[in-house]
């Protein structure tokens, strides 16, 4: 069954994915598994600071996306990469103390140029943990740059279910028929699982994703699922028949 127009896509779920575990791997300390009480900062405009906003969000971070263009700040609200939508610094400031001081997760969009938002972070001493790009005024008070992972690894494959029919059901029996194939210490995948629905909302109601290692479980699924994979290498996701 074809994805309908309000399905997240395959490939969008792979670069969340791949954002969330760039997050994970430059913001972890003190062996915590989530980003709790974490403040990133997305300077870079278009569909990847989007995308990472919602994977921050997954991961357990507070996000603030700055985006100069009204449209596509309201459309990154409405699409649900964002929780809020703001003007000013201050706005978004008193959001975000409030989320980081319960180590709660969040993503605010700012609309506004980011030239100056950074001159004003600068000025006024706002300090984010992780930043997008190389802003070294922020840099050189202790953020670290996030190192944005391009690919799965070379042994995962990306796998992509997608329910026909009765999407409730099916995916609360995939979603435990993963759980089930990972190892009790996978807290990456496990926390994905968890936290992906409720940062990604109605359009991951009948998807899901997850990259798995050989051999994978795509046995997990059954007739009223459709399957897709993207082996190592490939440019392309192909369907696959679910087993089992």
């Amino acid at each position: 069954m074809p994805a309908s127009e309000g399905d997240v896509q395959p490939e969008d779920l792979l670069q969340v994915y791949l954002a969330y575990r760039s997050l994970l791997q430059t913001g972890q300390r003190d062996g915590r598994q989530r980003l709790g009480g974490t403040l990133l900062l997305l300077c870079e405009q278009g569909t990847p600071a989007r995308l990472r906003a919602t994977a921050a969000r997954i991961a357990g971070a507070a996000a603030l996306m700055i985006e100069p263009t009204a449209d596509k700040a309201r459309q990154a609200t409405r699409a649900g990469h964002c929780d809020f939508l703001v003007k000013s610094l201050d706005e978004a400031l008193r959001i975000l103390k409030n989320e980081l001081r319960q180590r709660a997760s969040v993503a605010v969009c700012l609309w506004a140029e980011p030239s100056a938002i950074l001159a004003e972070c600068v000025e006024r001493g706002v300090q984010p943990d992780l930043v997008d790009q190389a802003v070294e005024p922020l840099i050189r008070r202790g953020a670290r740059q996030v190192r944005w992972l391009q690919k799965l690894a070379d042994y995962e494959i990306g796998l992509a279910w997608t329910a026909s029919l009765d999407p409730l059901l099916t995916m609360q029996n995939l979603d435990r028929c993963l759980l089930a194939s990972l190892e009790s210490d996978d807290w990456e995948r496990r926390t994905w699982l968890a936290q992906a629905g409720p940062a990604l909302g109605r359009t991951y109601a009948r998807t899901r994703f997850l990259p798995l290692t050989r051999p994978y479980a795509h046995q997990c699924g059954d007739a009223r699922t459709e399957i897709r994979i993207k082996e190592p290498g490939e440019g392309r996701w192909r369907l696959a028949e679910p087993q089992g």
